[in-house]
């Protein structure tokens, strides 16, 4: 929320797995923005891919485009 609060520009996420439901309001809310939050390489983090799969293991990219 500090990037979009505009107290952060950036906001990068590796220390550890997080689950994708911890993710996706913020995401709705940047992209709505007109931001991006990505995985650390730019890839969409994938929310319906897999419903066996709840984690998000690579980390986020997070970024408003002003």
């Amino acid at each position: 929320m500090m990037v979009a609060n505009g107290e952060a520009d950036v906001m990068a996420y590796c220390e550890s797995w997080t689950h994708k439901w911890d993710s996706c309001a913020g995401d709705a809310i940047i992209r709505a923005m007109g931001g991006k939050f990505t995985a650390p390489w730019g890839n969409p983090i994938k929310y319906i891919e897999d419903p066996n799969n709840t984690h998000n293991k690579k980390g986020m990219l997070v970024a408003l485009d002003h």
